[in-house]
């Protein structure tokens, strides 16, 4: 009976000692995830970095308030691809594998339109809507629209299924299979196409070689219909650029 007791004793001053002891790692793993952020949310931390991430996030977004999403002027070019950052399949808004190449290469359209943006929901909804518009109702079954979604932030990755709702209830459905998103790093495609501003939105119209013709940035203007019309009256007369 006393042994009996005394191991319950026992076993009960080892699971005390057991919790007292977890308690102590919680507490102590906490401290340090606080001490860990306080640091690298701190002032001094990395200052040069945070001021220039800073200025430079800031300076993009203001560029494009400033001049209402057109950063750049029209310009014609040819010879340069536009390639996606990663050569592995990229996902649709429907989840499914989907490659950009075969999209521009589609027979059924004369050229495409890439609609490149690094932050998709900054874009003001009329500057992508005018794109959608323009190829309805002017060059419905000439111009394939697409869009290419590229996310840099690491920490938006986690949050992927929830950005990617977003991404759905801003895109019209029958443009979904035609959306593709990227997680990822993109500094030596945006160095390429030259797309610096993250908050602007990028367009190239493709030959089916994925050879980049012409490029703006924000919505549709009148000067640039004219330019598109004339792009593709050449390509169905296949003139070289």
């Amino acid at each position: 009976y006393q042994r009996r007791v005394r191991g319950k004793l026992i076993e009960i001053k080892m699971r005390a000692s057991f919790l007292t002891k977890t308690n102590f790692s919680l507490f102590k793993t906490r401290n340090n995830l606080n001490r860990n952020f306080s640091f690298w949310s701190s002032p001094n931390f990395n200052r040069p970095a945070q001021e220039e991430l800073k200025t430079g996030l800031l300076t993009g977004l203001n560029e494009v308030r400033e001049k209402k999403g057109k950063i750049t002027n029209s310009e014609f070019l040819y010879g340069l691809k536009l390639l996606p950052p990663t050569s592995a399949p990229l996902k649709n808004l429907e989840k499914k594998d989907q490659n950009l190449q075969v999209l521009v290469s589609d027979p059924n359209y004369i050229a495409s339109i890439v609609l490149v943006t690094l932050r998709r929901l900054s874009i003001p909804y009329e500057d992508s809507n005018s794109w959608r518009k323009l190829i309805e109702n002017e060059f419905k079954g000439k111009l394939n629209l697409i869009e290419l979604i590229i996310i840099e932030d690491d920490w938006y990755a986690f949050f992927s299924f929830l950005i990617n709702y977003c991404l759905r209830k801003i895109i019209p459905s029958n443009y979904h299979n035609r959306s593709l998103v990227y997680y990822g790093k993109a500094h030596k495609f945006k160095s390429i196409v030259d797309t610096k501003n993250d908050f602007a939105l990028y367009a190239f119209l493709l030959d089916k070689q994925s050879k980049i013709i012409w490029k703006t940035t924000g919505g549709i203007i009148e000067k640039e219909k004219e330019e598109i019309t004339q792009i593709i009256i050449k390509l169905e007369e296949n003139k070289s650029f």
